[in-house]
């Protein structure tokens, strides 16, 4: 699939850098607007049945190790990561929920978070590879004061100008007054307040069905407080054409909006459309970045 991606990618003045060992190259032409970073081949041999390996992990985390060093190095303006899945980073020694959080130790960033995009319609998440019974003690009016800068800041890159926030709360009807859940009065209420004070243009916290209403006309972005809440209106909107961006890195990374999809691997019907849109907010932030 990242194959006929970088086969069917053209943006003028553009090259790709391709990661991964010699086995991955197959049905790839050699020559084409790509170059290959040719990595050593992982011990074993690919397992039979798809699904989690040892294997394509280790194949997944050299490639985005690879990667992110030359962009940290400046011999690569930006990381497009493939979908991976995570009981193969795991198996490989990666004990990390996801990529992004592997990502923020690799490049040593203080400050990140998760956006997903669809086109204008941006979520940025609050919590990210977070088990739902874990999502309310994990939130703190602080951690979310830094999370609406970091938004602020990489949003008004991205924009040119300052971005409306829009806040969902954790509870149904955010929390109704407090009838069904506090979280709302004791901790994202508050922390919009004080961001608001430093300058942002935020409001909330609202009810997510009330964010997603107003989504795209109100707001420049919506901050879900939980993963679910966050990704399935992007996901709703078209997974092909939905993409992941790692805010606050020091280098500019997306992905697929997607997951490894091991059911169609093999088969010929796997899309490369939401590479493609990854691709190409890759090289608009890029130049945003001026990298």
């Amino acid at each position: 699939m990242v194959g006929r991606a970088a086969q069917v990618f053209g943006l003028k003045g553009v090259r790709l850098v391709l990661y991964g060992p010699e086995s991955v190259w197959q049905g790839l032409p050699s020559a084409g607007p790509w170059e290959r970073a040719t990595l050593s081949e992982p011990p074993g041999s690919p397992p039979h049945a798809r699904g989690p390996s040892a294997w394509g992990g280790r194949i997944a985390m050299e490639s985005l190790e690879s990667a992110v060093r030359d962009a940290r190095e400046g011999r690569v303006d930006a990381v497009v990561t493939g979908p991976v899945s995570k009981q193969s980073m795991n198996m490989a020694g990666r004990a990390f929920p996801g990529q992004t959080e592997y990502l923020a130790v690799l490049t040593q960033a203080r400050e990140w978070a998760m956006m997903l995009a669809h086109g204008r319609r941006r979520v940025i998440l609050a919590t990210r590879h977070l088990p739902l019974r874990q999502v309310s003690s994990a939130l703190h009016a602080a951690d979310l004061v830094r999370l609406f800068a970091l938004a602020d800041r990489e949003l008004t890159m991205l924009l040119g100008r300052r971005p409306r926030l829009l806040v969902c709360g954790v509870n149904p009807h955010a929390g109704d007054g407090g009838l069904l859940g506090e979280e709302e009065l004791l901790c994202i209420g508050p922390a919009v307040l004080e961001a608001a004070g430093r300058g942002c243009d935020i409001s909330g916290p609202v009810s997510a069905e009330e964010a997603f209403l107003r989504w795209g006309s109100d707001a420049d972005a919506v901050v879900a407080m939980y993963h679910d809440q966050g990704a399935l209106p992007v996901k709703l909107l078209g997974l092909a054409d939905a993409v992941n961006v790692t805010l606050g890195l020091p280098i500019v990374r997306t992905s697929p909006g997607h997951g490894t999809a091991f059911s169609l691997a093999g088969t010929g019907r796997a899309s490369e459309r939401s590479v493609l849109a990854a691709m190409r907010w890759a090289v608009a932030l890029a130049r945003r970045r001026g990298t």
